[in-house]
């Protein structure tokens, strides 16, 4: 993903939950991944495609139809599971050329709790600190390997 693209941006963004015949009704708005999807739709709207996800047997459709650049995850603990299993048909269907993100309150911004983070999510490419609050003028904190540490 270096090059520009001569097309939208495919952003998907995820805030994943268990669905089963009595949950499957409940089918709420993500606001926390609303507030991202508007934000950078003003920032970079005619050049990005968003799409937002709470089922995760449609967003994994939606991989599986078109290749997306960009897929960003609601972390926490109770669907961290969810996100790893989708996180594992990215890498097996496209390899390293999606962009992986997760962030949210799980995302602790002690730095011994984001090696864990590290160790068990290999297959992540940058984790979003905590709460933090999207500023574009905003710098970042970033570990040597191939992971980032935002904290926005």
């Amino acid at each position: 993903m270096g090059a520009l693209l001569d097309r939208k941006a495919q952003i998907l963004l995820a805030d994943l939950f268990y669905v089963n015949h009595l949950t499957k009704n409940r089918l709420c708005v993500p606001l926390n991944i609303g507030y991202i999807g508007s934000y950078v739709d003003r920032l970079y709207g005619q050049d990005v495609e968003i799409s937002m996800y709470k089922d995760v047997d449609l967003l994994l459709k939606q991989i599986k139809d078109q290749q997306p650049d960009i897929v960003g995850f609601s972390f926490y603990y109770w669907n961290q599971n969810l996100n790893n299993y989708v996180v594992q048909q990215i890498r097996n269907l496209y390899g390293s050329d999606v962009l992986v993100v997760f962030g949210g309150p799980s995302v602790d911004s002690d730095e011994a709790e984001q090696l864990k983070l590290f160790n068990k999510f290999p297959e992540v490419d940058i984790f979003v600190v905590q709460h933090s609050y999207l500023d574009s003028g905003s710098n970042s904190k970033t570990r040597t390997r191939r992971y980032q540490v935002v904290d926005l």
